[in-house]
């Protein structure tokens, strides 16, 4: 309450920061194949994945409405960790190699005017003769 009335007299004044003029955070988003929710709340942001494709295609979709991100947002950029539920096994040459279940850091840049997410790769740990696994959410942008 005491914020919102802040950036009111900062925009009546003339002296709104960018972040001010920034669309508010919690809004649907997209990415090339799902559909994610952003729920802000004072003190942590969370992200919901709502809808994904099931097939490359795309011609079928699941709607899975499970967390994905818990984090925050520190200026322009949401700091957090990206929830993996299960563990996921492959292999690397003759090498099984697993992606451990878990809460592992990951950092996001908001655009200026609001309407782009842009991740970076989770860190995860390495296994000894395993490459390390790479995840990112890619580039999102803001639905209507």
């Amino acid at each position: 309450m005491r914020e919102q009335a802040e950036r009111e007299a900062q925009a009546r004044s003339g002296k709104e920061t960018p972040s001010a003029t920034r669309p508010e955070l919690a809004a649907r988003w997209r990415n090339v194949f799902s559909w994610y929710e952003v729920r802000k709340s004072a003190q942590a942001i969370e992200i919901v994945l709502v809808e994904t494709c099931a097939t490359a295609d795309c011609s079928r979709k699941i709607y899975p409405n499970r967390p994905v991100f818990r984090g925050r947002l520190e200026g322009d950029l949401l700091i957090g960790v990206v929830l993996i539920r299960a563990a996921v096994e492959s292999w690397q040459g003759n090498t099984r190699c697993s992606t451990p279940a878990g809460e592992f850091p990951i950092k996001g840049k908001l655009s200026g005017d609001g309407r782009w997410i842009t991740w970076g790769k989770a860190e995860f740990p390495a296994q000894q003769g395993c490459r390390a696994p790479m995840l990112s959410f890619g580039t999102w942008r803001r639905e209507p």
